[in-house]
């Protein structure tokens, strides 16, 4: 075999190579891509999972309902005494 038809194959073989990589190299990606959205998918239903119940607060503004507490109450402690 001569230096050219060496030079010839040597260049032909890399053109192979270089194309097989970057078939194998966009495949990557793109594997990267959906490995991605599956994890970001992951997360979103951790976060979810994890979000605590907050009760809501009440708070009573009747002035009458505390007020008969208050008189029930020392009217039995009295009634005790």
């Amino acid at each position: 075999m001569s230096i050219e038809e060496f030079k010839q194959k040597w260049l032909e073989l890399q053109a192979k190579h270089d194309a097989r990589f970057g078939e194998i190299a966009e495949q990557n990606r793109k594997d990267i891509g959906q490995i991605q959205t599956v994890q970001e998918q992951y997360n979103t239903q951790k976060e979810q999972e994890t979000k605590t119940f907050k009760s809501i607060q009440a708070e009573s503004k009747s002035k009458t309902y505390k007020d008969e507490v208050k008189t029930n109450f020392w009217e039995n402690f009295l009634k005790v005494q």
